[in-house]
């Protein structure tokens, strides 16, 4: 029997990593008195047990598994991660909590991995927006702490700009074999100028930053870093220059992008035509005895159903043009049909609140219901609408003073989501574990 609990599957992992894998409590407490050594075994990935509960956020386990040593800084991957490396970097909120609300661990919050990167730094690094609110509001974690590349956490997030500027923008990224930029890649501001490496200038000769070297990890998305960058303002009060690290020169849109824009903007187009063209085939019926009020309502649904259908009927006529006779004609005729088609939706969208009145007019609070809605995303499409239109640098201004507001709206909503579909996918989660 104990022979058979010591084997290893194709990826190096025990009984026991098996059972941390998917949270089998019982399990572990039944493997420990059984294997108790197969807690000190690696798996091909260079995990103890525990890491790999760590990793995918059973708590109990490692409860369980932290008991095993003394001493807590002993138990570290291949890489020189402690648990709460582990935990972080896959942004395992309910391990970091745990080891955070244990004084016992304190020693953990600051270690650093081989690469000098602290758990702070790893849960930057790869976007974990839930272990980087958790960590940054312990007064304990040191959050100026550099690593091995003389970067602190929020440099690391600096460097994730860069990627993206990479992917998305002109300015390309240094590859550490020039010598000193004249400029960064963030935009037209001095090496030493910059907020990120002012501080540097003074000791440049000695400890000069490497070149950002990220490829370990996940490629962020605009709204990612964003949402990293509202979380560091709102606790650290760091006041950044976003639009300068963002809004560089966009690189012109290749004839494989510009196609793809006119046919996502054509579909919208002609669903909109459709939807449109039937709201007015099949008008909502006043019922008996309609007054003057009854037709102000429908002669408003029919006008905003007409304008939406019209609109949209020549955005597609615009994108068709550019697609099938001149691809040169693409650019402007791209922005020309978003703005009508954007103006459809929102001539739809009024249209459909003079409908949805009309329909539960003899219910008057249902209607202050649907009015009261109505006008709160009015507002909300209005102000995107705006943003739609106006020129691109009046946009990067609007940008600036409103993104960090707007983004910690976005991590507090997307936070909720991934908190209750955390508690919808539980059920499921062992077996989908151990599949993988």
């Amino acid at each position: 029997m104990p022979d058979l609990l010591c084997q290893k599957d194709e990826k190096g992992r025990n009984a026991l990593h098996l059972a941390s894998l998917i949270g089998y409590l019982e399990g572990v407490q039944f493997l420990l008195k059984k294997i108790r050594n197969g807690a000190f075994e690696y798996d091909d990935e260079g995990l103890y047990p525990i890491h790999v509960a760590s990793k995918n956020g059973h708590v109990k386990v490692v409860k369980e598994l932290i008991n095993l040593w003394p001493d807590p800084k002993e138990f570290l991957t291949k890489k020189s991660k402690n648990i709460l490396h582990v935990a972080a970097e896959n942004d395992r909120e309910n391990v970091v909590g745990y080891i955070l609300r244990n004084l016992e661990l304190g020693l953990l919050l600051n270690g650093k991995d081989e690469d000098g990167n602290t758990p702070f730094h790893l849960a930057t690094k790869n976007g974990c927006r839930r272990a980087v609110l958790a960590l940054i509001q312990d007064r304990r974690v040191q959050k100026e702490r550099v690593n091995s590349e003389n970067m602190t956490p929020f440099d690391v997030v600096v460097g994730q700009c860069q990627k993206v500027e990479a992917e998305y923008f002109e300015s390309p990224i240094s590859n550490g074999k020039d010598k000193q930029p004249t400029t960064t890649n963030c935009g037209d501001i001095p090496w030493k100028d910059h907020p990120v490496n002012a501080k540097l200038v003074d000791h440049e000769k000695s400890t000069r930053p490497k070149a950002v070297d990220l490829k370990d990890s996940k490629q962020l998305d605009y709204n990612d870093l964003m949402m990293i960058f509202s979380i560091f303002s709102w606790f650290t009060k760091r006041s950044y220059p976003f639009d300068e690290i963002i809004h560089a020169q966009r690189k012109p849109f290749s004839k494989e992008d510009m196609i793809k824009k006119i046919d996502t903007l054509l579909v919208v187009a002609i669903l909109v035509s459709g939807v449109t063209f039937a709201g007015v085939i099949q008008l909502p019926q006043p019922g008996h005895g309609g007054g003057k009020s009854i037709k102000v309502l429908l002669s408003m649904y029919v006008g905003l159903d007409v304008l939406a259908f019209l609109s949209a009927t020549s955005a597609a006529i615009i994108l068709c043009y550019a697609q099938l006779n001149d691809i040169k004609f693409s650019t402007p005729a791209i922005w020309y049909a978003s703005a009508i088609v954007g103006y459809s939706m929102y001539m739809m969208f009024l249209a459909f609140l003079f409908a949805a009145v009309l329909a539960v007019r003899e219910n008057l609070p249902f209607v202050a219901i649907i009015i009261l809605v109505g006008v709160v995303f009015f507002v909300y499409q209005t102000f995107f609408y705006i943003l739609w239109l106006i020129p691109p640098a009046i946009n990067r201004v609007v940008h600036a003073l409103f993104s960090i507001s707007l983004h910690k709206l976005m991590f507090l909503y997307t936070y909720v989501v991934e908190k209750w579909l955390e508690i919808l996918k539980k059920p499921n989660q062992p077996e989908e574990q151990l599949a993988s």
